[in-house]
Parts: C-alpha cells; sequence; structure tokens
C-alpha cells in the first residue's frame, strides 16, 4: 500500500512503555499532559452518510473521499492541492478502494440513477480523473457486488477489479482497457451460480457443482493467472464466505473462523473470530482484531493460525481498533496497516484520548500518544504519515494534523 509511516522501535511518547499502558488500563488514569502538537485543520466537506476514506501517495498529497469530492491536500500545511467532485451526469461517490498503486492511481465509484454504477480512477498525485466506466451501459443486466464485507473495487499494481453479482470485471489502471475475464470453475454456463471474492492481492470464485459439492478456484488478482482449481470442502456455501483477505496471505473469513488456503487450496490453518468484530488490522503475516464482547484485542499468524497474543483493553473509557493506513471502527472489513489503539479514556473531569502503536507480533506497546485539549475532532478515519497523524472529525467536514512526539 502506498504511503508512509511506519513506527516500528519508537519508544513511548508518554516516556514509559508497555508497562505504563497496562498501568493505565488498569487504574483509568490517562498521563496529564499531552504528548502530540496540534499542526494544522482544513476543512473537506459536509459529510454524509458513507465512511469517509484515506490515501497516502508516495512524495504527493494525502487525499479523502467523503460523499462530495475527493480532495488532495499539502501533508505539510493542509494546504488544498485539488479537488475532484462527481463529473456530470454522477450523483455522488459511493464506493472507493482502500489501495492506491505506485503511480499513485486510485479507484472511486459513482451513483448514477440512484445506484452506485459508475467506476473512475484517479490520479491521486495530480488530482485528475483518469478514465471513467458506467456499468449501466456496459453491464446493463448486472450490479455491482454488495453480497459481502468486501470492497467492491480493489486496485491491485496495475489493475482495477470490480466485484459484480456475475462476475469479475477488470481493467487496466492507467487506461481503462477491459482485460480478459476470469473462468469460473465447475459450470460457468450457469450464470448466478458462481460467487467471488477479491482482494489487493487474491480473487477466489465458488461455483456450485453436483450432489451437493462447491468447485472454487483462486486468481492472483493483478495478473490474473489462476493458481489452483478443484472440489472444495472446506468453503462449501460461498455464502458463509464474507471476504478474502488483503495481504500476502491467501486467507478468507469463513463463517466465524479465518481459513489460510495453501497454494493447492488445501486448509493450512484457521483462527477464530470474535462474535462481534469491527474490521480487523493486517500488518504482514499478522491479523489483529478487536474482541468486543470479552473486551481485548487479539492477534493471529496468518501462516498459521496459532494465537500470538491476547491483551485485555478493559478501562473507563470507549476504545477502537484502528488502522494507520486509512482504517477505523467505521469500516467492517479488514485492512492493511499497523494496528492502532484508540482510546477515549476519562481524566478529572474530562476525557483523553490516547493511542498505542502495538509490535503486531509481539503485542508490546511501541508507542503512546496523548492527543491536545484543542484536538477534540475525530473519527473512524486514522492516517499515519512521516510522523504526523491525521484525523477526521465526526461529521467529515475538517482534517486535523498532529505531530507525533519524538
Amino acid at each position: 500500500m502506498a504511503g508512509g509511516l511506519l513506527l516500528a522501535g519508537c519508544t513511548s511518547g508518554g516516556g514509559d512503555g508497555s508497562d505504563g499502558a497496562e498501568e493505565r488500563r488498569e487504574t483509568g488514569t490517562p498521563p496529564r499532559e499531552a504528548t502530540m502538537t496540534w499542526l494544522w485543520e482544513t476543512e473537506i466537506g459536509d459529510g454524509g452518510p458513507e465512511p469517509t476514506w484515506a490515501w497516502s501517495v508516495d512524495d504527493g498529497p494525502v487525499v479523502f473521499v467523503t460523499e462530495e469530492r475527493v480532495v488532495g491536500l499539502d501533508p505539510e500545511t493542509g494546504t488544498e492541492l485539488w479537488s475532484l467532485e462527481p463529473p456530470p451526469g454522477a450523483e455522488s461517490f459511493c464506493q472507493h478502494s482502500a489501495e492506491v498503486n505506485d503511480d499513485g492511481i486510485a479507484a472511486v465509484m459513482y451513483r448514477r440513477g440512484g445506484e452506485c454504477r459508475m467506476l473512475a480512477a484517479l490520479d491521486a498525485r495530480a488530482g485528475e480523473i483518469l478514465w471513467e466506466d458506467d456499468f449501466a451501459d456496459a453491464h446493463p443486466a448486472d450490479d455491482v457486488n454488495p453480497d459481502s464485507r468486501q470492497s467492491p473495487v480493489v486496485v491491485a499494481g496495475d489493475v482495477v477489479s470490480v466485484a459484480l453479482y456475475a462476475g469479475i470485471v477488470r481493467f487496466d489502471a492507467g487506461s481503462g482497457a477491459l482485460l480478459p475475464a476470469l473462468e469460473a470453475p465447475g459450470n460457468p454456463g450457469h450464470v448466478g451460480e458462481t460467487s467471488w471474492r477479491h482482494a489487493n492481492t487474491y480473487t477466489v470464485a465458488f461455483t456450485g457443482g453436483g450432489e451437493g459439492t462447491m468447485e472454487a478456484a483462486a486468481f492472483d488478482t493483478e495478473s490474473g493467472d489462476r493458481l489452483w482449481a478443484g472440489e472444495s470442502t472446506i468453503l462449501s456455501d460461498p455464502y458463509d464466505t464474507w471476504e478474502v483477505l488483503p495481504g500476502a496471505e491467501l486467507a478468507l473469513s469463513v463463517g466465524g473462523t479465518v481459513r489460510l488456503l495453501d497454494d493447492a487450496g488445501e486448509e493450512r490453518g484457521a483462527s477464530p473470530l470474535p462474535n462481534r468484530v469491527f474490521g480487523g488490522v493486517i500488518s504482514g503475516s499478522t491479523l489483529v482484531v478487536e474482541n468486543v464482547d470479552a473486551s481485548t484485542v487479539e492477534a493471529y499468524d496468518l501462516g498459521s493460525g496459532a494465537e500470538l497474543w491476547s491483551e485485555s483493553m478493559a478501562d473507563d473509557g470507549l476504545g477502537w481498533l484502528r488502522s494507520s493506513t486509512g482504517g477505523g471502527p467505521t469500516e467492517s472489513g479488514f485492512h492493511e496497516g499497523d494496528p492502532i489503539w484508540d482510546a477515549l479514556q476519562r481524566q478529572g473531569a474530562g476525557w483523553a484520548r490516547l493511542r498505542v502503536w502495538w509490535d503486531p507480533r509481539t503485542g508490546e506497546a511501541l508507542r503512546e500518544e496523548i492527543e491536545p485539549g484543542d484536538a477534540s475532532r475525530w473519527n473512524g478515519v486514522t492516517l499515519v504519515r512521516d510522523g504526523v497523524l491525521y484525523q477526521v472529525s465526526e461529521d467529515d467536514e475538517w482534517v486535523t494534523a498532529l505531530q507525533l512526539s519524538e
């Protein structure tokens, strides 16, 4: 994923490391002084019912997607560098890719005629629309697939992939040229019997076979190469398979479990998912999830399914697991980035916001930060780049930039 950070190896901003974090969680006593410094604040829109998203472009702007527009900001000053509103005939933004590729290309979708049907690729560095495709014209009998928690639109290297009810449509990210279709497993002649899931690395298809069997196939999302195909006893119900997880490992959330598949489609490990999961953060080969019912954050190895650690997050306030590269509690799917625990804790008669960065492999608190009192505008979108934290207000109107401590 393009964009920056990282904070691994940093010491605690509060100066007392993981022991201090654990003590504060036990006593409910947050630090008294802020460690972050307020830098700037910029208005970006009027908000709306759709979640905001953020991208960081290498050597370029920080970019925020709202329902009204997409806006690129100078990361140092907050100055608006460019702004894109929906083109003529489009009503509002409705979907987005979680990724921006190495060339700064991202993908968004617009509503047209009340439906989320129009795809556009953006040059997020320059603030230009590169090309558009209207599914109402190109695919009149189909619609974007809202069938699962997956993002309908994915940027995978030089490819933009869109999940429809009847299949995956793939475009060249730079030109918008239509790429060859992926071949469904089993009997592809029966439209509607195949269900598709995709992420930035892998795409998986399921087709109902005879006598209750299920044929499955996996593809490399960018190249379209088929990796394996055959009868599947693990993935027996495509409608129970919510999402292909992003990242280097082929992992799928199936019911209440993350199942790990090898290069032949056989299960090589599994990890349980909590009953209530507000998304998960994938960092390398580690999955970190929040268990709301148990008030814990848990980490699992995506190579074996083994639990790595579990951290109790019970305190006297509210907390959420966030991704450092755009995710937050308003996003239900899995996202890549560094895991950050964002806690709102009581401090005397008021509140303090504590953010803790974890080592995803060990659960060690690598860094802690407290927001200054005038940095109260926050929401689910958190983006960290080059030692600065960018956050979006609850009503999606403002972006605030906060300098992390040394």
